[in-house]
């Protein structure tokens, strides 16, 4: 796979999907169903220069009305005996991943927005 250690983690097992991930979306997964209108995107997170470039990836963090969190990766995600395929990915988190994600990727404003509470100074 081409993105990263830790989003390779959190994608592991699950379908990856051809071609780019859609602005309206939904899925049903592990029993859940997801849709973009009931969600609020409250990160994202893009890296590489275009579509193009072997690096791109593009994530974004949602949370619906109920408290749930879905990460929808796009980019470059896995590579295959006949080369390398662009694809999306619809990844469920627990709030332990989101959190983790936020900070992984920088997110601190978010990450003090959403989950302040569990945030204490050093």
């Amino acid at each position: 796979m081409f993105v990263d250690d830790f989003i390779d983690g959190l994608i592991e097992g699950l379908a990856t999907r051809p071609g780019k991930a859609r602005a309206m979306f939904d899925v049903v997964l592990g029993g859940r169903r997801y849709r973009s209108e009931a969600m609020e995107r409250v990160a994202g997170y893009e890296f590489g220069r275009s579509r193009d470039d072997f690096h791109y990836t593009e994530e974004a963090l949602y949370r619906s009305a109920k408290g749930a969190f879905l990460l929808v990766v796009e980019g470059w995600l896995h590579s295959t005996g006949d080369g390398t395929t662009y694809g999306h990915a619809y990844a469920p988190l627990d709030r332990s991943q989101a959190m983790a994600w936020l900070e992984f990727r920088g997110r601190h404003e978010a990450l003090t927005e959403l989950f302040g509470d569990e945030v204490e100074d050093a």
